[in-house]
């Protein structure tokens, strides 16, 4: 790991990480907004049967659908703990609003379904409590092993899942023969065929052509794959950083165009924790950092 891990980075992740935390908490108001308008225009108009919490904090903090008085007061405290968040980094802060958005993610968790779908929003801010710069004075280099250590747990999320996938696919190749694993030559076409059917779709032809072109896909699906397999890597270093990055971006936004699945606050949430901040410093002193000063995390 000494190879790939550059301390000659410790003050660009430390700047990098200060501007991501407050840009994560102006992008998290328009997520809430977001959640508004799911709560209004989608789950309240659900019947209630359709109604089954399935785990333990669902059915402590949400056994039934919130009233609107409840939720628009989640909300308004969300709100609020952003803003408190924003201009004054303390670790009970944090514990309080990530609470509040694990709450508002929550919701939609409710109907016998547990999505995947924004638990990296999630996980930023399960993990930011663990940065407790207080404790650490001015060690930049104990601060910013705190970052790396903060990436890398967001990070290991797609290193399980690659894990996983290749349990799976060495299962299917070499015990189980008899099912299609994820290499078989129409594997990526009928997900993508059963991920348009759940919304009562279908896959274009052109879109059915491009699946057959001969091995693309397998060759496609094996590197993705490896990406998320040693996606963990890219908490080492920035250009490590920039090459996951761009891998799973591609991975979120073919997903959310030809499969349907709405990977788009996992991918803006990527995007925010890994953006070089630190070359556009100036913009980002003048209208963020300034604005925020108060007691900064970093």
């Amino acid at each position: 790991m000494a190879r790939f891990y550059n301390s000659g980075e410790d003050e660009l992740y430390l700047y990098d990480f200060r501007v991501f935390d407050k840009i994560v908490g102006i992008f998290s108001v328009i997520w809430t907004l977001y959640i508004v308008w799911l709560y209004q225009n989608v789950l309240l108009p659900r019947p209630e049967s359709l109604y089954m919490p399935i785990n333990w904090f669902q059915t402590v903090f949400m056994p039934t659908l919130p009233h609107p008085a409840y939720f628009y007061s989640m909300v308004v405290l969300t709100l609020l703990s952003l803003i408190l968040n924003y201009f004054r980094q303390h670790l009970f802060y944090r514990i309080v609003l990530f609470f509040f958005i694990l709450w508002l993610n929550a919701l939609k968790w409710n109907y016998n379904f547990a999505s995947h779908v924004g638990h990296i929003f999630v996980l930023t801010y399960f993990f930011s409590i663990f940065l407790n710069f207080d404790k650490m004075g001015t060690d930049v280099r104990g601060r910013a092993a705190a970052v790396h250590w903060f990436h890398a747990g967001i990070l290991l999320t797609y290193t399980f899942a690659g894990v996983w996938k290749f349990i799976g696919l060495f299962y299917k190749l070499f015990i189980d023969t008899q099912k299609m694993g994820w290499l078989h030559e129409h594997a990526i076409e009928l997900n993508a065929i059963v991920s348009k059917r759940i919304h009562d779709e279908f896959p274009s032809s052109s879109v059915l052509q491009l699946y057959s072109i001969p091995y693309l896909w397998e060759v496609l699906t094996a590197g993705i794959f490896l990406i998320q397999l040693f996606s963990i890597m890219g908490s080492l270093n920035k250009r490590l950083s920039y090459f996951f990055l761009a891998g799973l971006i591609i991975f979120h936004l073919y997903n959310s165009i030809l499969n349907n699945t709405d990977f788009y606050v996992a991918g803006i949430t990527l995007i925010l924790l890994f953006f070089p901040y630190h070359r556009y410093k100036r913009i980002f002193d003048a209208v963020l950092i300034k604005s925020g000063s108060g007691n900064n995390a970093v």
